[in-house]
């Protein structure tokens, strides 16, 4: 089974891989990488900086579109 990493599109993983090389902690890929995870054991924090890391003007919209809709 695909982490939720795996899952991301290229383009949303590169803009993550780009904030955790920003921040140089690896947040999004440790956080993504977890295995048995699922979306929606992601905690709202985490959806709110999903929200601006990646540009989204919503959390929903973010939610629907992170993972081509695959959750």
């Amino acid at each position: 089974m695909k982490t939720l990493w795996e899952k991301l599109s290229e383009e949303h993983r590169h803009k993550l891989l780009i904030r955790d090389v920003e921040f140089g902690d690896n947040y999004w890929e440790k956080l993504l990488n977890t295995p048995d995870m699922l979306i929606n054991d992601i905690r709202i924090n985490d959806w709110f900086l999903l929200q601006d890391d990646l540009r989204f003007k919503t959390i929903n919209e973010a939610y629907h579109n992170m993972f081509n809709n695959e959750a």
